[in-house]
């Protein structure tokens, strides 16, 4: 079998399911009566310029080689042609029709052809005029890529995730700024901040004496040090776990790396940086656990051992849910809510009136970051991320400018 196991989708699959859950979806072949293979754009049209965009081949049937290519419809110039594997990713470096292709191959001989043409835009002219406050501001830069993510790239799937959870469950600007804490903080490949990562970890900007003083200074006043890694980027974290479940078949039953998988659950993953283990709970795969600050250690091992208990199929559905932007939201969004909505919090108030009340945005983001908590809400305290939500998110500080974006939703 030539289809690494995250692609493969072999099992009889009926032609009603809808996999535009993932993205914007093409299917060759199953609406026919034959296996096919489904083609997913990670992003719906239309797409950002100068943004990578990601692509994944899911395959209903087996093959050998795969050939992609990015062409401007316009010219009809390919600009990219890349072979060997079921995914492949693109930036369009001008706005104007993209058309995404892929051959695919069985023993020398083509079986399918699938292909997208999508628009790519500039910047809005509103999204540009609110980067000019920002910087009018004086905010950092490396804020700006991020902040287009929530508000253009992402922004149909932050909408309609946030109307998935109902009048009492949470509104699209705290998600959104749930989001953009996160996307900040785990970066967008090829995004400035991306690059940054690459040439200090490459040497080109990077000075050890400096690092060191800076490493004490944080040490002294009672801050974390975080060593900078490649997965720090957001699509090569997930590349490392689609490495690792691809890997796991070639492996012996004996295999110490077998067990290894397992202990992977708690990797968070994706533009929301949601674990995989809280994944599980969100969907009801294993048991909900709130966490308690005496016995945290063992609640946490608990939920790992229930998610040890699951099966590939569970994992690798986890991962696919985790992975696609789309998906990815829509289980931060259901998270979001779950939080909000337990006893000992917010379960009667509404979304609406979320977005007034620093307590709810604060404690509700604090545990999005942290965990849940079985702390009484009397005595319920926020994190930074906490405390920066309520920044983001109430109109009267709103320092981001989601407002624009993300207005209140109707009464």
């Amino acid at each position: 079998m030539t289809i690494p196991l995250t692609e493969r989708f072999l099992l009889p699959i009926p032609a009603t399911i809808p996999w535009n859950v993932y993205g914007q979806a093409q299917t060759f072949g199953r609406e026919s009566g034959t296996a096919g293979f489904t083609l997913v754009s990670a992003l719906t049209e239309p797409l950002p310029i100068k943004s990578r965009l990601d692509y994944v081949l899911l395959c209903h049937e087996d093959a050998d080689e795969f050939i992609w290519s990015f062409a401007d419809t316009g010219t009809g110039m390919i600009t990219k042609v890349s072979r060997g594997d079921t995914v492949a990713s693109f930036s369009a470096p001008v706005p104007g029709p993209l058309m995404t292709e892929i051959v695919v191959q069985r023993g020398g001989r083509k079986i399918a052809s699938l292909s997208f043409v999508q628009e790519c835009l500039a910047p809005s002219t509103k999204f540009e005029s609110l980067l000019f406050d920002l910087k009018a501001a004086g905010q950092s830069t490396d804020l700006f890529f991020a902040i287009r993510e929530v508000c253009e790239e992402l922004k149909p799937y932050i909408d309609e995730a946030a109307a998935s959870t109902g009048p009492n469950g949470i509104p699209a600007r705290l998600l959104a700024a749930v989001i953009y804490m996160e996307a900040r903080g785990r970066p967008k490949d090829e995004s400035p901040k991306a690059r940054s990562i690459r040439k200090r970890l490459s040497g080109e900007e990077y000075n050890p004496r400096q690092q060191a003083i800076q490493e004490t200074l944080k040490r002294y006043a009672g801050m974390s040090v975080h060593k900078l890694h490649l997965h720090d980027i957001r699509e090569v974290e997930v590349e490392l776990i689609r490495s690792f479940f691809n890997e796991f078949e070639t492996l012996a039953d004996l295999d110490p790396r077998r067990v290894e998988l397992k202990y992977a659950g708690k990797k968070s993953l994706g533009v929301c940086q949601i674990a995989q283990t809280t994944a599980a709970m969100t969907e009801g795969l294993i048991p909900w656990r709130d966490l308690n600050e005496g016995s945290r250690s063992a609640d946490l091992e608990a939920i790992e051992d229930a998610y040890k208990a699951l099966t590939m199929s569970d994992f690798l559905s986890i991962f696919n849910s985790l992975r696609f932007p789309k998906m990815n939201i829509m289980v931060a969004a259901h998270l979001l809510a779950k939080i909000k909505n337990r006893p000992n919090r917010f379960p009667t108030m509404s979304a609406r009136d979320v977005l007034t009340s620093a307590q709810a945005i604060g404690i509700i983001a604090t545990e999005y970051n942290r965990g849940a908590y079985g702390t009484p809400l009397a005595t319920m305290k926020n994190n930074g991320n906490g405390d920066r939500a309520v920044k983001f998110v109430l109109a009267s500080k709103d320092i981001l400018g989601l407002t624009r974006f993300f207005p209140d939703p109707p009464p």
